[in-house]
């Protein structure tokens, strides 16, 4: 390559030096994405406890949609029954997306608590009287966290 003057590039250098700058603004663009992904959490922890002994009926999911009301809309659900204290920490998808719902098993209304980390921080910690079939419920998105409670 020859320089024309000194300080003046030709255009092969011109075009090499914008090839070479389109390739590092790609190359910074996706540096960003992996830094304002890097704040995403990875695991969710959920932890039931209650008097020893006594079942919760245990309802989760990662996939599901919010509609625009406020409703969810579950691709898949997992059910299952659980003895307390229960714990329990799961690996959260891309999106981070967390769905539990824990209810009274028993046929008596008892004292439970439900606590929920995400990353590490607590999100979620309650204590109550919970009749037959009562649940609490707890809802996760990343970037766009919602508590939803059926009452």
């Amino acid at each position: 390559m020859s320089r024309t003057m000194r300080g003046e590039w030709s255009g092969v250098e011109r075009r090499m030096s914008g090839v070479a700058g389109v390739l590092a603004l790609g190359m910074a663009m996706l540096g960003c994405s992996d830094l304002t992904n890097s704040g995403r959490p990875g695991k969710a922890r959920f932890h039931l406890d209650g008097t020893a002994s006594t079942s919760m009926t245990l309802l989760t999911s990662q996939d599901f949609f919010v509609g625009a009301d406020g409703s969810l809309d579950f691709a898949s659900m997992d059910s299952t029954s659980v003895t307390v204290p229960f714990d329990r920490t799961v690996s959260l998808g891309q999106p981070a997306r967390f769905y539990i719902s824990a209810s009274n098993g028993e046929d008596a209304p008892l004292v439970f608590t439900m606590k929920v980390w995400i990353g590490g921080e607590s999100w979620y910690n309650e204590t109550k009287i919970l009749d037959p079939g009562e649940d609490f419920e707890f809802v996760y998105r990343y970037n766009e966290p919602g508590i939803y409670g059926l009452e």
